[in-house]
């Protein structure tokens, strides 16, 4: 794995969050415990694992006063964080009503238990900006911008195991909010060859996350050709661990994310690679030669290519399996809100896969 020199490694281990309860009452007040202990209006929960469990209990609502009610609240550094899909609650002592359990539940009108269930994808989304937590080094690099549990191919809803064809990318590949996911061109490029094509597209991607990404397409799925189109950006992301789980942060100049941690160790990482250029390019190079000699060991046809002709002039890597073209300019009219090339940009790159490949 790579390192610059004085790379210092961020590790929390735990992250302080604080849980509200906005409680309001006529005659009869409400009693909260937490860990066996009465509380009043928060209390601190100290996360130290990603799928940990926290429980509070709620005592004393009574059918006579209609004005109970406790509202709960989750916030981190004073922003507010989702609760309700962490929550759940037990009803427990109530008369006149069943006693159910209750999902997504956090304001509270009965006597019972409320349970908060963390998990990867909330901490990801919540806390890290959709940054990806991953058990490995290995792992997939990419965003997470909901609670589901796969994001990889951008194609359907579930990864295949054997695919005809996969392409590996940034945004000019995984498309964008803006433009359908059936009008990105590995979609098209699917139906245009009736075969298994999948969008291993991730927003954001640099050289060397592209570059993981296949490494981990390599190892984990049965494919015959990999397209990889390479994006401007080479600077490498910053790798962290937080709850005992690897995280890379991208990045990119053109990644405007904000996270709720790392913002300075990332922007002073950012700083430190464009000061490194030659050694970033020379590492970038080294890692391709070793994509290659994983391609021909497999036999998989690996296809590279470069994003625009600048990138082909700058970076110039000396591999064989780079095309003669590159990804189509495009005019004004075609861009989106973002900038980025509408679907007919798309079906032209298709299209010139089609006839070059």
């Amino acid at each position: 794995m790579y390192r610059l020199t004085g790379e210092m490694m961020a590790k929390p281990k735990s992250v302080n969050l604080r849980l509200k309860f906005q409680t309001s009452y006529n005659t009869h007040p409400i009693i909260i415990k937490y860990k066996g202990l009465i509380v009043d209006n928060d209390i601190d929960i100290v996360l130290e694992s990603i799928d940990q469990k926290e429980f509070v209990e709620f005592d004393g609502f009574d059918h006579k006063d209609n004005n109970q009610q406790v509202t709960c609240s989750i916030v981190y550094d004073g922003q507010l964080l989702d609760i309700n899909s962490l929550c759940s609650f037990q009803m427990k002592n109530n008369k006149y009503v069943s006693n159910v359990r209750l999902s997504k539940y956090h304001k509270i009108y009965f006597n019972g238990e409320l349970e908060l269930n963390f998990f990867k994808e909330w901490i990801e989304c919540n806390l890290l900006s959709g940054s990806c937590m991953n058990h490995n080094k290995s792992d997939y690099i990419n965003w997470i911008t909901d609670y589901e549990q796969n994001q990889i191919d951008r194609n359907r809803p579930n990864a295949l195991e054997n695919y005809d064809i996969i392409c590996i990318g940034a945004s000019m590949v995984h498309g964008t909010e803006q433009l359908d996911t059936d009008k990105a061109w590995p979609n098209q490029l699917q139906k245009m060859l009736n075969l298994d094509v999948g969008n291993f597209g991730v927003e954001g991607n640099d050289h060397f996350s592209v570059m993981h990404n296949i490494e981990y397409v390599i190892n984990n799925f049965n494919v015959k050709k990999i397209i990889a189109l390479l994006p401007s950006s080479f600077i490498l992301p910053k790798r962290v661990k937080f709850l005992g789980k690897y995280v890379f942060l991208l990045s990119g100049v053109a990644v405007r994310k904000r996270y709720l941690f790392f913002n300075s160790e990332r922007e002073s990482w950012q700083r430190k690679n464009i000061l490194k250029e030659t050694f970033i390019k020379n590492f970038l190079s080294k890692k391709l030669e070793n994509l290659d000699k994983m391609c021909t060991d497999r036999n998989i046809d690996l296809s590279l290519i470069y994003q625009t002709v600048e990138d082909r002039d700058s970076f110039d890597y000396s591999s064989t399996r780079f095309k003669n073209f590159v990804f189509p300019e495009y005019s004004t009219r075609q861009r989106l809100e973002n900038n980025h090339p509408d679907e007919t940009v798309h079906l032209k790159f298709a299209q010139q896969l089609v006839g070059n490949l």
